[in-house]
Order: C-alpha cells, then structure tokens, then sequence
C-alpha cells in the first residue's frame, strides 16, 4: 500500500462564525410543548372517566327497565338459570380442591388446569412427577365378615407341602428333565 498523503483545502472564510445554540430558549419551548400535551391529556382522561360513568348509569337504567318488563315466569327463569350457575360453578371449584388435595404433584405442575384433566389422567401425571412411573391405585380394603372365622395356615393332612414337592423333585434324575 503506498503512503500517500490527501490534502485538503480548507476553505476558512471570517464571515463565518460559529452560531452558538440559545439552550434557554429551546427549553422553555419544550417545557410550553409539554404542558401542552400534558393539558390535553388530563382533559382526555376526564372524558374517559365521565363517558364511563354514563355507561355505566345506562347500563343500570337498562336493567331495570328490563326487570320492570319482566314477567314472573321469567323472573323465576332468570333466578332458576342464575343459581344453576352458581351451584355449577360451586361443583367445579369443589372438585378442583379435591383433586388438588389428592394430587398436589399434578395440581402443581398444572395449575389452573387441573380441572379439566379426569381423576385417572392426574394420577398417572402425579406418579410421573413422583419418578417411580406407576400409577398408583388403591386397592379396596378386603372386606372381612365379623360372623364367619378367620381361616387357619394349617395344612390339612392329605396335601403336601413345598418341602415335601421339593424333596420328590430332587430325587428325579436330571436325565428325565430333558425334552425328548
């Protein structure tokens, strides 16, 4: 690469003098800009807030016009379908505690979504979590009869027992154990 050197002219003419930028006057106009912009937006919020009670004063007068022209029959509809919601909503959330309660493992990992999976699906993710990968199942408890007596372990004679197997089976020759 060689080494050359550019020069360059420079014009440098005294008409020319540096404008030195008037910092005061740029901020009072900014600060003007932004009380501006501050005014038009209280005023803005306060029409938000006054359309917002006269929706919902409309809201409110609509309803009881609404009730007034109501007649029993479906008063009595609105209040049965209101109170099949609640008593639904009221099962939902009782069944979302109970399998909480029964599966924190899965309760935790799925959160709000609980309900929505059944009872066998949040046992099989509870033993999943749990590492071991067996769904866990109780079994139900033998039902045991106050009126009949327990079974003895004694061997009735007659029957043999696993020594007595073992000791006929180690006396067969090891030849006949081959298939023919």
């Amino acid at each position: 690469m060689p080494d050359t050197v550019i020069e360059a002219v420079v014009d440098e003419s005294p008409e020319e003098t540096p404008v030195t930028p008037d910092f005061a006057s740029q901020i009072t106009t900014l600060n003007k800009r932004l009380s501006g912009k501050d005014a038009a937006l209280t005023r803005t919020t306060q029409e938000r807030d006054q359309l917002k009670v006269q929706a919902d004063e409309l809201r409110q007068w609509k309803l009881s016009q609404e009730q007034a022209n109501m007649t029993e029959v479906q008063k009595l509809q609105q209040e049965r379908d209101t109170a099949k919601a609640d008593a639904q909503q009221a099962r939902a959330e009782a069944t979302s505690a109970r399998m909480a309660r029964d599966f924190p493992l899965a309760a935790e990992a799925l959160g709000d979504n609980l309900s929505l999976v059944d009872p066998v699906r949040a046992a099989e993710i509870e033993a999943r979590l749990k590492g071991n990968g067996v769904v866990e199942t109780e079994a139900p408890a033998p039902r045991i009869d106050p009126n009949s007596p327990r079974r003895s372990t004694n061997i009735p004679p007659g029957k043999r027992t696993y020594e007595d197997l073992k000791a006929e089976l180690a006396t067969i020759p090891a030849e006949a154990w081959v298939s023919r």
